[in-house]
């Protein structure tokens, strides 16, 4: 039925007053009140069961290892391929990139794992916004809203090459997309987002991103242009039988279709 027809991808939206970054003085506040490592580079990890195979944390402990490995013992081994996990054809062919025993100290933070489970979403944007990267190992994914999340808070973000996970981590821009199911180019991709020279670079493009293409504001003038054609009136090129765009009050903007789940 959909041979031939327009496809258009529209996003949820994130609330970006609640996932936003905070001050230095917020976040050493809401760090302890965490009970979050201090003197350390926090990487965050989040999964609703840790150890679920497909979320890849074993890839994540692994780059650990590499970026921490002392100069006088050889690195870890390559974690084993998974084999009921095809390669993805469209991964960037980018070199090898040997370990660098000199990283800072590194602690991974996996709620329920690292530091007691979350269930308050304050506390989460608060997690988000005290880490210095979000790591995001999955073999496979769509479009996370984790990563929504963290951008918003201003942590850059590393994921594989794999899913909607390209779509949203812009490649040493935001954040980091290393090759799929390589721990190697993983801690590549942690040791680039945690460098000085480049972390408030990438945290401020992690935000910017985030109101431009996923805010509520954004994803509405999206549904606006599809529906009411870009300039308020119905008939917008997907609009047949649909009766435009509501508009809800507390929100900027446009938010919502009429006649649609959204």
């Amino acid at each position: 039925m959909a041979a031939g027809q327009r496809i258009v991808s529209i996003p949820n939206p994130i609330d970006t007053r609640l996932f936003a970054p905070l001050t230095e003085e917020q976040r050493n506040e809401a760090a302890k009140a965490l009970g979050l490592p201090q003197g350390k580079n926090l990487v965050l990890f989040v999964a609703q069961k840790v150890d679920d195979e497909r979320k890849g944390i074993r890839y994540l402990d692994e780059a650990v290892k590499i970026l921490t490995a002392a100069p006088d013992k050889p690195a870890a081994p390559e974690v084993p391929e998974v084999p009921d996990i095809p390669e993805n054809p469209e991964n960037p062919d980018r070199p090898e990139t040997p370990e660098n025993p000199d990283s800072p100290a590194i602690a991974v933070i996996a709620p329920g794992r690292d530091i007691p489970y979350i269930n308050k979403v304050e506390d989460m944007a608060r997690l988000y916004a005290c880490v210095d990267v979000f790591v995001t190992p999955s073999l496979s994914d769509n479009l996370p809203n984790t990563i929504m999340e963290a951008m918003a808070c201003g942590t850059p973000c590393v994921g594989f090459n794999v899913g909607g996970i390209p779509e949203m981590i812009d490649h040493k821009e935001n954040g980091y997309v290393a090759r799929y199911r390589d721990a190697r180019d993983l801690a590549e991709g942690i040791r680039y987002a945690i460098a000085e020279e480049n972390h408030a670079r990438l945290a401020a493009a992690a935000r910017d991103k985030v109101m431009r293409c996923y805010s509520e504001e954004a994803v509405a003038k999206q549904y606006q242009t599809e529906y009411c054609g870009g300039d308020g009136s119905s008939g917008g090129s997907g609009s047949s039988g649909l009766s435009g765009v509501s508009r809800l009050s507390g929100v900027s903007g446009l938010f919502g279709v009429s006649g649609l789940g959204v």
